[in-house]
């Protein structure tokens, strides 16, 4: 047992140091719950696999969830300061998954990985960066903290998404969100935010022995309205931050639109820059009875359109301006328009 950390049977985290490479990053999430953190991690994964890397998030709850079942470990006092050996299987959990990332990045395989969890202690967070330091040589590293302060927002969260979660499958909605809010509470009574500085007040928490004074980090106080990093550089890590800075909490939906029927099309054509024939001119026109309908449905104020610079995308869209107030127009883009010809 690590007489500074706590942690117990380092084997777990022993690997072959000769595969750490450079060029891997651990993204450690800090937050209360109903903060967004497993689906900011989603993103984040599904974002930096596109780039092309060989990114894994790896969440404490569901390793709990499989080791321990929810039986007994989904209500609140399971998550009580004060309950010790439940706070003993927590650590367990934190340490058996944290494992989970030193393997993944040992590979050869494994580019970046995401450890999410609340991690809202600063013994936590300093068990994560001893094995960092000691078992992730040359593996860059930062906490993303998310906090929020809107309780609108974090009301919504917990009911768009733990009314699902298979912590409560059974429970009724109000016991779902009765229960989950004692779980915050008892994650709130410990929380400790990242850092000597609160990023909530003006007052100054400085402290000349606490590790945190130096480590990275990105704070993000209610999504992106307020945003604050330390020691955050390199372009992956930059790149990951402005994904970040444009990330949002609510569904908003994606049309992608064929131009109605052009004259090329029913010549055979191919390419050029061609008017709408009169069935393209219906096509459009219809357009406008869809989103209206669209409209009762997803709840949305105003639709905004983007179109290509071809003449048969404007002459589209411009029907739907004609009809109502319902829509907000960007000019064209050239970044939409088809590459050779769309062969």
């Amino acid at each position: 047992k690590d007489s500074k950390t706590g942690i117990e049977n380092d084997a777990r985290f022993k690997c072959d140091h000769a595969r750490v490479y450079s060029n891997r990053l651990l993204i450690s999430l800090v937050g209360l719950p109903a903060r967004g953190k497993t689906h900011i991690s989603r993103k984040l994964t599904r974002y930096l696999t596109w780039l092309g890397y060989n990114a894994k998030t790896f969440n404490i709850g569901d390793k709990r969830r499989r080791i321990l079942g929810v039986q007994d470990t989904a209500k609140a006092d399971f998550f009580s300061n004060t309950n010790e050996e439940a706070c003993r299987q927590r650590e367990i959990l934190a340490e058996e998954t944290l494992a989970d990332v030193v393997k993944f990045l040992s590979s050869s395989a494994g580019n970046i990985a995401i450890f999410d969890g609340t991690n809202t202690t600063k013994k936590r967070r300093k068990k994560i960066m001893y094995v960092v330091e000691t078992y992730l040589h040359d593996t860059d590293f930062f906490f993303l903290e998310l906090m929020c302060t809107d309780q609108a927002q974090i009301e919504s969260n917990v009911k768009k998404t733990k009314i699902s979660s298979p912590d409560y499958v059974g429970w009724k909605e109000d016991e779902i969100v009765n229960d989950f809010k004692e779980r915050i509470h008892q994650y709130e009574l410990v929380y400790e935010e990242v850092g000597d500085i609160s990023a909530l007040s003006e007052k100054e928490k400085k402290d000349p022995k606490d590790p945190e004074n130096s480590v990275s980090f990105i704070k993000m106080i209610n999504l992106n309205e307020r945003v604050l990093t330390q020691n955050i550089q390199g372009f992956l890590n930059l790149q990951i931050l402005t994904f970040l800075l444009h990330l949002h909490l609510e569904d908003r939906p994606l049309y992608l639109l064929r131009h109605g029927e052009t004259e090329y099309n029913v010549a055979g054509k191919i390419g050029g820059d061609s008017s709408l024939t009169e069935n393209g001119q219906k096509f459009s026109k219809m357009l406008h009875k869809f989103f209206v309908e669209e409209q009762k449905i997803i709840n949305c104020d105003k639709f905004i359109v983007n179109t290509s610079t071809a003449k048969r995308s404007i002459e589209t869209a411009s029907f739907l301006e004609e009809a109502s107030g319902i829509y907000g127009f960007k000019p064209p883009l050239k970044l939409l328009n088809e590459i050779n010809a769309g062969i």
